[in-house]
């Protein structure tokens, strides 16, 4: 069996992932009504209180204050596009209270 590893040993990247910029920056979506949209807002703006949300032209992206990455994004397809656990993003929503300790994005 060829090991991930091995490849990038062979192409000179010492068994190590090329970092290729905006690659697979959301690994999961939702679709999530545009209704719901407004109670995760408020609810990852209380996880912390430096998370901000900015709008560029029809998407919105949720970022950590002073950082360049967004954690979600959410698309005029209405899909809520993240990058940890579904249960843990959707549960903002409706879970707050239960979902905020140890919020990766808190």
């Amino acid at each position: 069996m060829i090991k991930l590893k091995d490849i990038l040993n062979e192409y000179g990247f010492g068994g190590k992932m090329p970092h290729i910029p905006g690659a697979g920056m959301f690994d999961d979506y939702h679709q999530l009504s545009p209704a719901y949209m407004d109670k995760f807002i408020k609810n990852y703006k209380k996880l912390n209180n430096k998370n901000l949300v900015k709008k560029s032209g029809s998407d919105i992206y949720g970022f950590r204050k002073g950082e360049r990455e967004a954690h979600w994004k959410f698309d005029d397809n209405y899909k809520l596009h993240f990058d940890i656990n579904k249960s843990k993003v959707l549960g903002l929503i409706n879970f707050y209270n239960s979902h905020k300790k140890n919020h990766p994005w808190g």
